[in-house]
């Protein structure tokens, strides 16, 4: 009678260990990933593949005039600056170890990807960087939007309310577009609300190195 009940309890606990890794999650987000939004999940699952993603899905479009905003200001100035310092202010050195092709892919919107590969951690680190610092200022954004509502006698709540697309960071921020007339004054807006400098995309068809427009290599 022992060893049968020994032998049971030995299955049981290995299937209810099975069921408990399928349905808990393997990693849970960064605590300012999850609260930036549906759009900056998106990002941080897509890392783990070992791509950084310029292009968002179709049920993220909305999402995708401030991504591409960060990726042509902030995030150019803190990708120089991340590979200054790793590089010991040896700009040359910079330049050679991969800060200029990850400035191509930030500047040039025909690259859709960049693939995190080789053996040095910088890239990797580098996108990380750059994900979270664009999820604190979406949340930051948001937060202005939602003190300015309630200044001008709308409070969040009857906001929210009104417009049942639009949600709290934690929820997934959703954008409305009845917000922005057209995409030129939703950027404008943006970049008010984020307080980024202004800056124009640039446009080539030039893709050298790890930036690609098709399936990436994953890490």
């Amino acid at each position: 009678m022992t060893r049968p009940f020994i032998l049971w309890i030995s299955v049981a606990s290995v299937f209810f260990a099975s069921v408990q890794s399928v349905t808990s999650p393997i990693a849970p987000y960064p605590e300012g990933i999850q609260k930036g939004g549906a759009s900056v999940r998106f990002l941080w699952q897509e890392l783990s593949k070992g791509v950084l993603r310029r292009t968002l899905p179709g049920h993220l479009s909305h999402f995708q005039t401030p991504w591409s905003h960060y990726l042509n200001t902030d995030a150019q100035i803190l990708a120089d600056s991340f590979f200054y310092q790793r590089n010991h202010g040896n700009l040359y050195v910079a330049e050679h170890n991969g800060l200029m092709s990850f400035l191509r892919f930030l500047k040039f919107k025909q690259l859709d990807a960049f693939a995190l590969q080789g053996p040095s951690s910088e890239f990797r680190d580098l996108a990380r960087m750059l994900v979270h610092d664009y999820a604190q200022k979406l949340i930051a954004a948001q937060q202005r939007e939602v003190e300015q509502n309630h200044l001008a006698g709308t409070s969040a709540t009857e906001s929210i309310s009104e417009n049942s697309e639009v949600k709290l960071p934690v929820d997934g921020v959703r954008i409305k577009e009845k917000w922005f007339p057209d995409e030129e004054a939703e950027r404008k807006e943006w970049g008010r609300l984020l307080r980024l400098g202004s800056g124009d995309e640039a446009s080539s068809d030039y893709e050298i190195g790890a930036p690609s427009s098709g399936k990436p290599t994953s890490m």
